[in-house]
C-alpha cells in the first residue's frame, strides 16, 4: 500500500505525476484528492521534496475525443496543480514545454494514440524530468 511504501523508508523525493484517466473527473473531486496525496506524503515524509509533475498534453486527434481531453482543460488541471507548489518543500514541473509543439499539442511522431509515448521518448522524458530536479537544485 501507498501508506506501507511511505511508511518503510525515509525519501529525499517524492515524484507525483497523475495519468490522463484523472482528467475526466470531477475537478473539485480530483484536486481535492490530489492535494490530500500531497499532504498524505508530506506527512509521512515531512524532510522530503515534492515534486508534482504537469500532466502531459495530447495530440490533436485526442484532444478532439472528449471535453476532458481539450488543451484548455489540461492546462486548467496543470495550473490547479501548480498551485499547490510552495517552491520550498512542494515543487511543480512541467515536461510540456520540451514535449509540445508551438501550438501545444502533443506531436504525432512521439505517440500512436496521441497519448501515451513510443518507449523510446520515455528516455527523453526522464532525463527532462532529470534536468528539471537539478534546475531547482533539488
Amino acid at each position: 500500500s501507498l501508506d506501507g511504501l511511505l511508511a518503510s523508508k525515509t525519501y529525499g523525493k517524492v515524484f507525483i505525476n497523475l495519468g490522463l484517466n484523472e482528467a475526466g473527473y470531477d475537478m473539485g473531486t480530483m484536486i481535492g484528492k490530489y492535494k490530500a496525496l500531497v499532504d498524505k506524503v508530506r506527512a509521512y515524509q515531512p524532510n522530503a521534496k515534492v515534486i508534482l509533475q504537469g500532466i502531459m498534453m495530447v495530440g490533436r486527434g485526442k484532444s478532439q475525443e472528449m471535453d476532458c481531453f481539450s488543451l484548455s482543460h489540461l492546462w486548467t488541471i496543470n495550473g490547479k496543480i501548480q498551485a499547490m507548489a510552495d517552491n520550498q518543500n512542494v515543487f511543480y514541473i512541467d515536461v510540456n514545454y520540451a514535449f509540445t509543439d508551438s501550438e501545444g499539442y502533443l506531436p504525432s511522431e512521439y505517440s500512436a494514440d496521441g497519448c501515451h509515448l513510443y518507449g523510446k521518448y520515455t528516455v527523453l522524458w526522464a532525463d527532462w524530468i532529470a534536468h528539471a530536479v537539478a534546475q531547482l537544485g533539488l
